[in-house]
């Protein structure tokens, strides 16, 4: 998510996520400890932290999306031709709609 938004407080990345109330704090502060995410205090608010991905945490993000590359392309090498992409992406819609997992997706694609 950071490769993509960066930087971003703590918050706007739980707004972003899929999870428990808590967990992205968890979450970012194991990541800080393995080198991977970097904070850092805004020059105009000191109280505000943003969070960027560290050299370390740039080539991991590099490594996870060209795995997700990979897999998106054998995942749509199965999808029959004849297969309308825009009416399957509207049928998976449906099924988060509503959900939180939908609602951070949406918030992630400026879909409402």
């Amino acid at each position: 998510m950071l490769q993509d938004y960066q930087p971003l407080s703590l918050i706007a990345l739980g707004e972003l996520l899929v999870c428990e109330v808590g967990s992205p704090s968890r979450l970012v502060n194991g990541m800080v400890e393995a080198g991977l995410i970097e904070r850092v205090t805004s020059p105009t608010n000191r109280r505000m932290i943003t969070l960027t991905l560290s050299e370390s945490g740039q080539q991991k993000a590099d490594q996870i999306r060209a795995v997700e590359e990979a897999m998106y392309q054998t995942i749509l090498q199965s999808v029959p031709p004849d297969t309308s992409l825009t009416a399957l992406n509207s049928l998976l819609w449906n099924f988060i709609t509503n959900r939180p997992a939908g609602e951070a997706l949406a918030r992630r694609t400026n879909r409402s």
